[in-house]
């Protein structure tokens, strides 16, 4: 993957075969002669609209099932991509390298891989039993202090023990916390998340003293497993703004109606990734916030670095804040709130220079290039163990 936006691609047609939820033989990064044939079970239609050439700006999961296959390609693999979720696959082919994600249709694939070959599972999070236990916690916890307890909203409930433990190798999206979520099993990667490059410095400069008390939680789906509600009742008992971009589900945003009527909580909603509402949102904050129970490394923090937002989140949000964010030691809120007066009470000037390390780490750590090269690494080091 190259730093900056990705170049058009002109894809070898004479070999690639298209058909339903399976993309065959995607060779677009491969050179030279092939040294195996690799099975990948996770998107395909990021894959197609980059062989077309439609540019891309979200790197989580479309990102990534643009990544996954070039880096096979890089180290000598024709590829054929399966949708996670299509368990009719069948084929007369054989592979050398299984990369699984989930474990929807492992049953069907695990049988195509050959005995010498080598099997790998992709985790965008932490270990299943690990991500389902924190998120019946936080269930728990919210019934307690509402009186009701909503469906689960982000649940693994297809079982991923057994793809784990045939697994030759795991590579978890993360920073080295999410290994530890994995401790049970011997041979574990962690993988930061990138971020397309996007902003320059002179964009990501702003006057934090109009913005330094001002809070953004963008986040994907799941409320109550984002700390949605943890946020909301922190900033209940503060002066300062809490930006919330995100779905709220229907019975939870009930519990919280007077809240999000507060002249300091406002509620954005869904908001389509880097349009003008975006940047808005983006603009007016200098902190960025996730309280979440269980994260590989979400997109939506790595972005909002991307944007120069200082991040606040929990150890299980899986990214690394250095000395310009601010980890949650605790997922209450009056632990939110107290680290929201720390980060509102610092000086503009360390409040840039902090912003500005947060992006340089968007650009230095998060990149698409390195995200190549880092998975390229694994996946060859995996191999390499399991030949011994």
């Amino acid at each position: 993957m190259l730093r900056g936006h990705l170049r058009k691609l002109v894809p070898r047609r004479n070999n690639l075969q298209e058909a339903g939820q399976s993309l065959l033989g995607y060779s677009v990064y491969l050179k030279g002669k092939p040294k195996g044939r690799a099975l990948l079970s996770y998107l395909t239609q990021p894959v197609r609209d980059e062989m077309s050439g439609k540019p891309e700006i979200e790197f989580s999961n479309r990102g990534i099932a643009r990544s996954l296959p070039r880096a096979l390609n890089e180290i000598g693999y024709i590829v054929d991509i399966v949708e996670w979720d299509n368990d009719n696959f069948s084929t007369k082919e054989t592979y050398d390298l299984l990369v699984q994600h989930g474990s929807v249709n492992y049953g069907t694939l695990k049988p195509l891989l050959k005995p010498s070959g080598a099997l790998i599972y992709f985790s965008t999070g932490s270990y299943w039993k690990y991500h389902n236990a924190a998120e019946k916690k936080r269930f728990a916890a919210f019934a307690k202090r509402n009186g009701f307890q909503p469906a689960y909203d982000r649940l693994i409930t297809s079982p991923e023990e057994k793809v784990n433990h045939d697994a030759d190798g795991i590579i978890a999206i993360g920073n080295e916390a999410v290994k530890e979520t994995y401790k049970n099993f011997p041979r574990v990667y962690n993988l930061n998340l990138a971020s397309y490059p996007d902003r320059n410095v002179e964009k990501i400069k702003k006057d934090h003293t109009k913005t330094k008390n001002n809070f953004l939680l963008v986040a994907g789906g799941g409320a109550i497993h984002k700390g949605v509600d943890l946020a909301i009742e922190a900033f209940a008992g503060l002066e300062q703004h809490l930006y919330i971009m995100a779905y709220i589900e229907p019975d939870v945003q009930k519990v919280y109606a007077k809240d999000l009527e507060r002249s300091n909580i406002h509620f954005i909603g869904p908001t389509e990734f880097r349009s003008t509402a975006f940047y808005e949102a983006m603009d007016k904050c200098s902190f960025a916030i996730l309280p979440s129970c269980s994260e590989g490394q979400p997109g939506s923090i790595v972005e909002a670095l991307n944007n120069g937002l200082i991040p606040i989140v929990t150890r299980d949000v899986h990214l690394s804040v250095h000395d310009y964010g601010f980890l949650l030691k605790t997922a209450s809120a009056t632990e939110i709130r107290n680290v929201v007066q720390t980060a509102a009470s610092l000086d503009a000037q360390e409040i840039a220079k902090r912003a500005r390390k947060a992006w340089q780490s968007a650009l230095k750590q998060h990149s698409p290039g390195l995200f190549v090269s880092t998975l390229e690494s694994h996946i060859q080091n995996i191999i390499k163990e399991t030949a011994k």
